[in-house]
């Protein structure tokens, strides 16, 4: 873990439309929301409008570490998959928590046009 707040200092957003990918600071998030949901819940409530249903192309699915990702210990490995799901009626946004490993990445995902 390395970066401000405990998080590994990158968000990486993928559009599976266009193919296109690119990575955002963590830190513009992890200052004022506390975690992986809280994360996924700003990015979330921000870029989808109400209207927008689960199998919508301008739906986000989001998928989220804490800052403890990695972490040896109880709870240290604990990810979380955020967005609107077709299973409810009425769709609601749903968030689903779960435990296991992400491997560490030796460099960063190259940005794409």
């Amino acid at each position: 873990m390395r970066g401000k707040f405990g998080y590994a200092g990158s968000i990486l957003r993928v559009d599976l439309s266009s193919g296109r990918s690119g990575i955002q600071p963590t830190v513009d998030f992890a200052d004022a929301w506390v975690g992986g949901r809280g994360i996924a819940v700003r990015i979330y409530w921000e870029e989808v409008p109400p209207d927008v249903t689960a199998l919508d192309p301008r739906n986000v699915l989001v998928f989220v570490t804490g800052p403890l990702a990695g972490v040896p210990g109880v709870a240290g490995s604990r990810w979380q998959v955020c967005g609107k799901s077709p299973a409810t009626a009425p769709e609601t946004f749903c968030y689903s928590n779960l435990g296991g490993r992400w491997e560490p990445s030796s460099s960063p995902p190259a940005l794409t046009a």
